[in-house]
């Protein structure tokens, strides 16, 4: 009898790469464990509930992952990595792209039913591996370098370090994005946007893109100067 499980080396293992069915059938665990987690949590679902679910062997799950807890990891990272491509894929404001991109984030949230979870009620270990994701990365160095480029144009005191602010927008746009969800104010769309207007005046404006520079006009050459007029005769 053929064993359903074809030879992949196991997340954080070494060895040759997956064959294209392993890849497939690695590829639905992850689905699976997607759904799994985000129905019922971590601790709730088995690494047997899982494999029932995809049509598997209890077995087949540890020959593509060492533990359920590599599962888990594995089937969150993927959530996130779609969340960002649908967030890349949403048509975003140019001339605000951080504020758009966390309204994108908070919209599409509802389709990555995994990932909300964890915002909603995950330990702080969880929210970590979240914030470290590059759905985050990517929008601290979108705003460093529009911060950068408002420094260079005189928006900002040459004193501010772009790095730093930058770093400090994600941790609150990170909160902001927790009390979004946690406290329910999703529905709130006046008080978000109040936060997002204390952030943006605080970085000198919507932080963008650096724009190129356009030189400005030479002013005129003064006037001649015109002779007086006589009015000794008036």
């Amino acid at each position: 009898m053929r064993s359903e499980v074809d030879p992949v080396a196991p997340d954080g293992g070494d060895g040759p790469g997956p064959s294209r069915k392993g890849a497939r059938t690695r590829q639905r665990l992850l689905d699976v464990a997607i759904e799994q987690f985000a129905a019922h949590g971590y601790r709730a679902t088995a690494a047997s509930r899982i494999c029932q679910a995809a049509g598997m062997s209890t077995a087949a799950v540890y020959a593509y992952f060492p533990s359920k807890a590599a599962l888990w990891r594995a089937a969150l990272a993927t959530d996130l990595d779609r969340l960002l491509e649908r967030v890349r894929a949403a048509r975003l404001d140019p001339s605000r792209p951080f504020a758009a991109a966390q309204l994108a984030l908070v919209a599409a949230l509802d389709l990555h039913p995994l990932t909300k979870r964890v915002l909603v009620e995950g330990t702080p270990d969880e929210l970590r591996l979240v914030q470290a994701h590059p759905l985050f990365a990517a929008t601290t160095a979108l705003v460093a370098a529009g911060l950068r480029h408002r420094r260079e144009i005189g928006e900002l005191p040459v004193t501010a370090d772009p790095d730093v602010l930058a770093l400090g927008i994600e941790t609150i746009s990170f909160a902001l994005l927790l009390t979004t969800l946690r406290a329910g104010l999703v529905g709130d769309p006046a008080r978000v946007a109040g936060v997002l207007a204390v952030i943006h005046a605080a970085a000198g404006g919507p932080p963008s893109a650096p724009q190129p520079s356009v030189p400005k006009p030479a002013a005129p050459p003064p006037a001649a100067a015109q002779p007086a007029t006589d009015t000794s005769g008036l």
